[in-house]
């Protein structure tokens, strides 16, 4: 019979942002001040045909709609027109 101690082991991953990316606070800072001027865009498409590549993180991330994500909008680029649709926004 012998006893063995579980041994956990924690690794942490310090890797340099891209230049140009925010920091953690950065953002956190950016998100408070904007209040309810914040737009979040979602270029995600729901249409399989046109994006399959776009389904796999919808179950995981919904989608913006009411109740959901609600500083979120779903702006679809078409590929066809090289176009993004804008919102009416203040």
């Amino acid at each position: 019979f012998s006893t063995r101690k579980a041994s956990l082991h924690t690794t942490t991953f310090n890797m340099a942002r891209k230049e140009g990316v925010a920091s953690p606070d950065e953002i956190r800072d950016f998100v408070t001040k904007a209040e309810n001027k914040l737009l979040v865009v979602d270029v995600r498409n729901p249409d399989s045909e046109v994006e399959p590549g776009d389904q796999k993180s919808i179950p995981k991330f919904p989608l913006p709609a009411p109740g959901i994500r609600p500083m979120g909008v779903n702006l679809i680029y078409d590929r066809e027109s090289s176009s993004l649709p804008l919102p009416d926004v203040d």
